[in-house]
């Protein structure tokens, strides 16, 4: 590699890689220490195509995933599919209206 901004830039994304499948195991290890299976989310038969989760009887908008990274959708409750619908509208407002302006401006 002969320019050094790429070298730079290969140096960040391999520091970036490292860390965060580092934390993320070491955070994985801790949820999974503490987080009690008696939780519904482990339930087997809460999961829909093993993709979807589906629970009537939990309330939580953003239950925690299974795994312990990151959040999943509980597709039995409206607020939760609401406030994921909100967010897909959020993007595109963000993303979509910025696409629209630059063809304008080029068109």
């Amino acid at each position: 590699m002969k320019n050094p901004p790429m070298r730079k830039i290969v140096y960040v994304l391999f520091l970036l890689f490292s860390l965060t499948s580092l934390s993320a195991k070491a955070i994985d290890s801790l949820q999974v220490a503490a987080a009690p299976k008696a939780d519904p989310i482990y339930n087997v038969d809460n999961w829909k195509m093993s993709m979807f989760y589906f629970n009537k009887a939990d309330t939580r908008i953003f239950p925690p995933k299974a795994n312990g990274m990151g959040w999943t959708i509980n597709f039995a409750n409206p607020f939760s599919v609401g406030a994921f619908v909100l967010v897909l509208v959020a993007i595109y407002l963000i993303f979509g209206k910025r696409k629209q302006h630059k063809s304008e401006l080029l068109g």
